[in-house]
């Protein structure tokens, strides 16, 4: 079950801000060459900003989860 959520949830988060948000940003700025690239970069910046809280590594996490059982 816990491997469905995180699954479910990555591929929500990356279809709502790679696909929804580049997709809208193309129709905004363009599609091709150096607009495409400007789109790419801001598309990144806003997924980082909601993980930039996010210091604990992978590890952590997990050693976190294993030691509150």
């Amino acid at each position: 079950m816990l491997a469905l959520a995180w699954f479910l949830a990555s591929f929500l988060e990356e279809s709502i801000f790679r696909g929804v948000l580049m997709s809208a940003l193309g129709s905004l700025i363009g599609k091709s060459g150096v607009f495409a690239s400007i789109g790419l970069l801001i598309s990144a910046v806003v997924f980082g900003l909601p993980h930039w809280y996010q210091e604990k590594t992978v590890y952590q996490h997990c050693h976190y989860w294993i030691a509150s059982r």
